[in-house]
């Protein structure tokens, strides 16, 4: 059973040389005159004591490893033994890389620093940043495993939202590191004045970064990419305390290292990241006052020399758990039971003993279909992560929830994620998809059953017309593919028996199901439905060439027009917008929508001709009606034209005295004086229903 959320790193770390191909401004090594490299030998010793103390990875560092004589032949003994590898690169050596990749080397974590130019001059190396793109891109095409990270310093910290979004759209990185640099090493000689010099020119206080980062981390956030800020205070960025691995926690860190600690328990990893803690870190002053520090692990000692504590906040609230913060770990498990079985207790045995902290279990048993079940605790679900299970669902392996969290974090291409769901005999079982491939670890897929699967929190939600069970879910899906790009796939690492008890003749005997799903997904789209999906998806150039089409059929059709009208101004072809617009509002006056469309169109331009035309128009078409002369008046005040907006105003007020709004706008006129600016636009235009 898994008493805490802590579960120690099984990642080592191999130094294996201390030469390198970049001069960093920012190297912890700077200081350090002696320059080796370790034997094959050695290497292949302390990657076999790695493995005894149970780890499952290892990352090899530098220096610079890919400039190792002998890494290849490092990488093939370390993946022959079970030692899962990554390596720590500049990205320079794009050649060696090749070498290191076809040998077995699939996860990468590049050191990208700075954001073009800034990565040639904190690298010390001409064409850095290229290299870097040339690396980035061979990475890309074999498909391997990329992390990226970044040591925050006075060069680079206002470049840290465009480097996020060059993480996120170019780099397509998994997992992004933002590291505070502190003083470690010979850097915290703070007393020698050639160090003291150079720290001052290298680090940025942590008050001046910290709207950068946030910028940074919201842009990742957004994008589903997992960002780690690390060894930086959490009091400076309050409310991102979720990003932070500091000392307390990082012992715990899947992708942080073991540092030989032996064995592998949760007391051992704490004690060690406690000591980390101790020699590292100040408990004093405002730190020594904080409520987390020990959640934090408070600012490095280092740094309080040369800043002080003045930057900090302490917490009110007492804590003491290094995960109280770690929300993004946390899931919601929703089990529809529309009948309790005995196999429900098993399941919530199960439950408790082989999942991960932290979840909340969220269980529905009421006599109503599994959609409305499924939405019933969806509404309620406040994690960041939600599971489907259901009831008739057995055989978890230990871990499984975090396993699958995982995928989601480290994939952010990826929207859902089912287990692999076997019989009880040990065969692959039914799936949606029908796909039986045992061989992947992670296997794309059409769609997926709600069996056991979880999803990102979503505003989406299961059809409640679907009665009973069956399709429900594969509606889910299906609008899930429809209103978010990503994939869908079935984790193998995940295996769970689903005994497939299909309760209240749901499932695949629900025939009234089935055709509800065809009749609405695969009904034939109108035209009209076809151009207004294109347009969503921004596939414009489609959707006029469609539309062009359509119109050649019914040149006066007025929905088309306004559909042309809405794509031009998603083009920026504004004055074209307002021509299509004032056509169809022209064809078809009672919809409404038409008419907003040509005013918003003629504001955003300021181009108010059509407008005036047809409001005109109406106004003799539609003697009285009041809003139309309304309409023109507000027209004329956002142009300045006051005088005749005030004339027009009292003579609709002599027809209609009792509309409220002519009123109020006259008397704003009458109190405006004419020499002094245009009235502001309040956007409160009064359509008519």
């Amino acid at each position: 059973m898994f008493l805490s959320e802590l579960i120690p790193t099984k990642r080592a770390v191999v130094d294996v040389n201390r030469v390198c191909n970049a001069r960093c401004q920012m190297c912890y090594y700077t200081y350090e005159d002696k320059r080796w490299t370790k034997s094959l030998d050695t290497v292949k010793k302390e990657l076999i004591l790695a493995k005894r103390r149970g780890n499952t990875s290892v990352d090899f560092t530098g220096g610079e490893p890919t400039i190792h004589p002998e890494m290849t032949e490092i990488i093939r003994f370390s993946e022959s033994i079970g030692l899962h590898t990554c390596i720590i690169t500049n990205g320079l050596a794009t050649e060696k890389i090749k070498r290191i990749v076809e040998a077995g080397c699939r996860e990468w974590l590049l050191s990208i620093h700075g954001y073009k130019e800034m990565q040639d001059k904190l690298f010390g190396v001409k064409g850095a940043w290229d290299k870097m793109q040339n690396t980035i891109e061979f990475l890309k095409s074999q498909r391997c495993f990329i992390r990226v990270n970044c040591t925050l310093t006075k060069y680079n910290y206002k470049d840290l939202p465009a480097l996020a979004a060059y993480y996120v759209n170019y780099v397509n990185a998994r997992i992004v590191n933002f590291i505070n640099f502190n003083p470690h090493y010979q850097w915290g000689q703070v007393e020698q004045p050639e160090v003291f010099s150079k720290l001052n020119e290298v680090q940025i206080r942590v008050s001046e970064v910290a709207p950068y980062l946030k910028e940074a981390l919201n842009i990742l956030e957004v994008n589903n990419l997992w960002a780690n800020v690390r060894y930086f205070p959490f009091c400076v960025i309050k409310g991102y305390e979720a990003h932070i691995c500091n000392n307390p926690q990082v012992m715990f860190d899947p992708y942080e290292w073991d540092y030989n600690v032996y064995p592998k328990t949760e007391e051992r990893y704490l004690a060690h990241g406690r000591e980390f803690q101790r020699q590292i870190n100040s408990c004093e002053d405002k730190c020594g006052q904080c409520g987390i520090l020990n959640v934090c692990g408070g600012i490095n000692r280092n740094y309080a020399k040369l800043h002080g504590y003045s930057e900090l906040e302490p917490y009110d609230i007492k804590i003491e758990h290094p995960y109280h913060f770690k929300k993004d770990l946390e899931a919601d498990i929703v089990i529809p039971s529309f009948k309790p079985s005995r196999n429900l207790q098993y399941l919530l045995m199960e439950l408790a003993e082989k999942s991960i902290p932290p979840y909340n279990i969220i269980l529905i048993s009421k006599h109503q279909s599994a959609a409305m079940n499924r939405n019933y605790g969806l509404e309620r679900s406040k994690s960041p992560y939600i599971i489907m299970c259901d009831d008739d669902i057995c055989d978890l392996p230990y871990g499984w929830n975090r396993t699958l969290i995982n995928v989601l974090k480290e994939n952010r291409e990826i929207m859902a994620v089912s287990a692999r769901l076997m019989n009880p005999d040990g065969t692959p079982g039914r799936n949606t998809s029908n796909n039986y491939d045992l061989d992947s670890r992670l296997v794309p897929v059409d769609f997926i059953p709600t069996a056991c699967c979880i999803f990102r929190k979503t505003a989406l939600r299961f059809d409640e017309r679907y009665i009973r069970a069956g399709w429900e879910d594969t509606d889910f899906f299906m609008q899930m593919k429809h209103a978010l790009k990503g994939q869908i796939v079935i984790c193998n690492d995940v295996k769970v028996v689903h005994l497939n008890e299909e309760k209240n003749t749901g499932g695949t005997q629900n025939t009234y199901n089935q055709m509800l799903f065809q009749e609405k997904w695969f009904k034939k789209k109108t035209s009209i439905e076809e151009i207004g999906e294109l347009i969503n998806k921004g596939q414009l150039e489609k959707a006029i060439s469609l539309l062009k089409n359509e119109l050649e059929k019914d040149q006066k059709n007025p929905e088309l027009i306004n559909l042309l009208g809405i794509i031009y101004m998603k083009m920026d072809r504004v004055d074209d917008a307002i021509e299509c617009f004032y056509a169809s509002a022209k064809m078809n006056p009672q919809n409404v929508d038409y008419l907003k469309n040509l005013i918003e169109s003629s504001q955003l331009k300021g181009k108010y001709e059509y407008l005036v035309a047809y409001l005109k128009d109406m106004i003799i078409q539609n003697p009285d009606i009041p809003e139309y002369p309304y309409l023109l008046s507000e027209c004329l005040t956002w142009q300045g034209r006051y005088d005749e907006a005030l004339e027009q105003l009292e003579e609709n007020e002599k027809r209609f005295p009792d509309h409220l709004e002519t009123r109020a706008l006259k008397t704003k006129l009458q109190n405006h004086d004419s020499n002094t600016d245009k009235l502001e636009n309040t956007g409160q235009t009064n359509f008519m229903s």
